[in-house]
């Protein structure tokens, strides 16, 4: 599996026969793993990835099962400059190890829309498995003993998130009511929340940590994989996922894909749903378009190309 967070480089791009990968940004798939099946996640799998260990100090290698990397003391070890300058305050200045999220501290995740959102960058179409991510992060975060808040539309995917270990459900649909139970649920003392749905989400989230933040020495770290709030809050600190330490610093890409393989191998991490397209790289649009007008619910679309 091809793991592509270069969007600049044309050539490691998707919706084309052939594409190029370096080689600590592949990951070698288990026999039992289909390559459908793995198509969806390599993206979601590496946001959801750094968001919990750079954003919000996590060590994987207190994972139960397949241990994996500590991100945070990673990228800590590496010099300034070998990182992009637009994420080195995030990878170096945001969160110190000792801050970071712990076995049994609570997590919220506010999930974003059931299918992909589409959007225009540069004359170029991204797709942005939000929810995808928040489906790792879930899983991710209980292998280190997080506890899990997932604030979804519990009637589409409360089974799913069940699934993947979340420790409660809140519905969404009344948002006022849900920043209420989290509260309640967690005694003010939430301190990490990651939001998958956009800016007036991430706001309401950054509320509950709030009360947090005033009660604790330690400051709340949330993180906006579609945007952050404008309002800064005191003791709350926003996070943008450093996507491009994946790509940039070897030691990032392969600790995450070497970790990834034995996951996988292990049976440790669900693929996303999935529904497969007919067309080859023809049909693609079509698949778009059917994205666009909200007729797919939950799966992710895997066009398979024959070459």
């Amino acid at each position: 599996m091809a793991i592509s967070t270069d969007y600049r480089d044309n050539r490691k791009a998707a919706y084309q026969q052939y594409a190029v990968v370096s080689d600590f940004n592949a990951c070698r798939l288990p026999d039992h793993v289909k390559s459908t099946d793995a198509a969806p996640l390599g993206v979601a799998f590496v946001a959801a990835a750094l968001a919990l260990g750079i954003c919000m100090g996590v060590d994987f290698g207190r994972c139960s099962g397949a241990r994996g990397p500590n991100l945070l003391r990673t990228v800590h070890s590496l010099p300034r400059d070998a990182l992009p300058k637009d994420i080195q305050k995030e990878c170096f200045d945001s969160i110190t190890e000792s801050d970071g999220a712990k076995s049994g501290d609570w997590i919220a995740i506010w999930g974003g829309k059931d299918i992909d959102t589409l959007c225009y960058r540069n004359n170029t179409l991204i797709t942005l498995g939000s929810s995808a991510s928040g489906c790792c992060a879930v899983q991710l975060a209980k292998l280190v003993g997080l506890k899990v808040i997932a604030i979804i539309d519990v009637a589409c995917n409360g089974e799913r998130m069940l699934k993947h270990g979340a420790d409660l459900l809140v519905d969404r649909c009344d948002p006022d009511r849900a920043v209420e139970i989290v509260k309640g649920i967690t005694k003010g003392k939430l301190r990490f929340g990651l939001d998958t749905r956009g800016k007036d989400s991430a706001k309401l989230l950054a509320s509950v940590m709030q009360s947090a933040s005033e009660s604790s020495e330690s400051r709340a770290h949330l993180v906006g994989l579609v945007g952050i709030p404008k309002e800064p809050i005191d003791g709350v600190v926003y996070h943008s996922v450093p996507i491009k330490s994946f790509h940039e610093a070897p030691a990032v890409g392969e600790g995450l894909t070497i970790w990834l393989e034995k996951l996988l191998d292990q049976n440790l991490l669900h693929t996303p749903d999935i529904e497969v397209a007919a067309g080859g790289l023809e049909g693609i649009n079509a698949a778009l378009d059917r994205l666009r007008d909200g007729s797919v619910n939950g799966p992710r679309i895997v066009v398979p190309i024959k070459v």
